[in-house]
């Protein structure tokens, strides 16, 4: 019997914060059905061109291109307003799901990966399996999701030449099974998803799939990407990567790195830990430390988590995190909307 191979083929989240090679642009495949189009940036300005040879710095030219990057950078996070608020009952619901059960071992999930990749299943399905995801994603209808999956896309999308952040997102389909063009042609103008079809379970159709996976990531998981295959009986296939690139903004010292105890689940360790010193904003409570470090450029930052006792189950470790950054959301000024938290 024939299955659906959906949900998620691969989420890759892949987070370089040094320099690396970037994803190259999009190659078009015999098998591609739509392509979308990704938004034009202007690029972040280099200072070293604005230097004339007498020393003195071109100020106006310098400010036309900086404010050319700065609309632009503004038109990707200025998304209509309350366009997050149908993730924060998602969120609740998924990453506790996808980080328990780890029987020790530390987990990586990518939950925007995940979103994207549902939303799509929603546009090519039905009925109450289209009526279950709505509910999940806390959508009332396609056309709703389509807006809140753009925002999403868009609000996380950036290639500056500062920063790279690209949700990646493709649907494969078996070339035995009819389709419309009107929806692979939606999936890419909402989803920024590209779609293929050929045939399942043969190596030119699974070399294809590794290629863009490959493709996508800068070529940084090529290993992992050749192991990924489709069987004859496979419908469809979703998958959806991420590549962020950018810069500690004031970088670590290597000369400051020394081992310390990492408590964990299955007993203390000793690991290098980095360090610096400064002022910040540090979260705590009983069962968790934690503390957001800013990345160059992006407006976004980076939080670790760390458990204070052994044990604490990872729901509850999430549960107790949330409450306490939503507390301190509720009684500062300053933006959060663009920061990635990890645990």
């Amino acid at each position: 019997m024939k299955r659906i191979f959906a949900l998620l083929l691969a989420a890759v989240s892949l987070i370089s914060l040094t320099a690396c090679a970037q994803p190259e642009a999009k190659t078009v495949s015999k098998y591609q059905l739509a392509a979308p189009q990704y938004p034009q940036m202007a690029q972040y300005p280099d200072e070293a061109k604005f230097s004339r040879p007498n020393g003195d710095f071109d100020s106006d030219g310098f400010n036309k291109v900086y404010d050319a990057w700065q609309a632009d950078r503004r038109k990707q996070t200025d998304q209509p307003e309350g366009y997050t608020d149908a993730l924060d009952g998602y969120l609740r619901a998924v990453i506790p799901q996808l980080l328990t059960g780890s029987s020790g071992e530390n987990k990586v999930c990518s939950p925007i990966n995940l979103y994207m990749a549902l939303a799509m299943l929603a546009e090519v399905t039905g009925g109450e399996s289209r009526e279950q995801i709505l509910a999940l994603l806390d959508s009332g209808d396609v056309d709703a999701l389509r807006a809140e999956a753009a925002a999403v896309w868009n609000a996380n999308y950036c290639d500056d030449g500062a920063v790279t952040s690209i949700l990646a997102n493709s649907l494969w389909l078996n070339d035995k099974i009819s389709f419309q063009q009107e929806t692979m042609d939606a999936l890419a103008r909402y989803y920024y998803a590209s779609s293929f079809r050929g045939e399942m379970g043969s190596a030119a159709f699974d070399k294809a799939l590794q290629d863009w996976i490959d493709q996508q990531t800068g070529g940084l998981l090529k290993e992992q990407a050749s192991g990924l295959t489709m069987d004859q009986e496979t419908i469809l296939a979703l998958a959806s990567t991420i590549y962020f690139r950018a810069k500690w903004d004031g970088e670590f010292s290597k000369a400051n790195t020394a081992p310390d105890t990492f408590h964990a689940d299955s007993g203390d360790m000793t690991c290098d830990f980095m360090r610096q010193r400064g002022t910040n904003t540090y979260y705590w409570s009983d069962h968790f430390s934690a503390v957001s470090k800013r990345l160059e450029g992006s407006g976004a930052c980076r939080t670790r988590a760390l458990h204070r006792r052994r044990c604490w189950p990872m729901k509850r470790l999430w549960t107790s995190f949330s409450a306490a950054v939503r507390a301190w959301r509720a009684n500062t000024s300053s933006s959060t909307s663009l920061c990635r938290s990890s645990t």
